[in-house]
């Protein structure tokens, strides 16, 4: 994939809203926080169009898709009322503009070129 070229979509990622503070999770991160003792927060999900959707590329990043948060435990291995950072997942995605109001993040996979 070039800078440049015209492309079509129908995915592209959006913010996720699923963001966690430790006194008011959601019944299914308790449950994930229990079995697990970390916690997924996707910082980006996919959105599908209904029709395909035209543009330019005009850039590549790499971009947080997923967070895992664990108990955050003090000096002497008692956990604490608060998450730490443990891992990130990254992807590359390539910035598509269709209009001038701003960009799509697509992944190479759901980009078709143009001829």
């Amino acid at each position: 994939m070039k800078l440049g070229q015209q492309v079509r979509f129908k995915k592209c990622l959006i913010k996720g809203h699923d963001g966690a503070s430790f006194n008011y999770l959601t019944p299914e991160q308790e449950k994930e926080l229990e079995n697990t003792c970390q916690l997924k927060i996707r910082k980006l999900v996919e959105k599908e169009f209904g029709q395909h959707k035209t543009g330019i590329v005009v850039g590549k990043r790499r971009v947080g898709i997923e967070t895992t948060l664990e108990e955050a435990q003090n000096h002497e291995g008692d956990f604490l009322d608060r998450f730490s950072w443990y891992d990130t997942t990254y992807d590359t995605v390539f910035l598509v503009a269709c209009n001038l109001k701003g960009f799509y993040k697509v992944r190479e996979e759901d980009l078709e070129v143009i001829s």
